[in-house]
């Protein structure tokens, strides 16, 4: 009796804490491809107020350039198939979003901004 007593107690705690790991362990790849397109974007402008002199910057796994000085340039992520995350991250000037995708746009003249799409909790 003691036993199932303990067992059911170490269920209701897993079920009541399950959803928060879920949420936090989504914020952290969030934050990281955040990050990490962020960190691109940012080359970008640099490249892009520099009027091209360097190595444009490209993203290694696809080892394409995405940066450009005629158009406009974008770094996208997401994050959707591990759950949405609604507080605590920053992208620019976005704040505490939710949603699922983001993406930054680099513009000719260097200005980057960010957009946060997908469903929003």
């Amino acid at each position: 009796m003691e036993l199932l007593i303990v067992v059911a107690i170490v269920g209701v705690l897993s079920a009541l804490s399950l959803p928060k790991y879920l949420q936090a362990r989504a914020a952290v790849r969030a934050g990281n491809e955040i990050g990490e397109q962020l960190g691109l974007a940012k080359e970008c402008a640099s490249w892009v107020l520099s009027g091209g002199i360097g190595v444009r910057p490209q993203k290694v796994a696809e080892n394409t350039p995405r940066c450009f000085t005629d158009k406009t340039s974008y770094f996208d992520g997401s994050w959707g198939d591990v759950g949405p995350v609604s507080r605590g991250l920053r992208c620019l000037q976005s704040t505490n979003f939710g949603g699922t995708d983001f993406t930054i746009s680099v513009s000719t003249t260097g200005e980057m901004s960010c957009t946060v799409s997908g469903p929003r909790f």
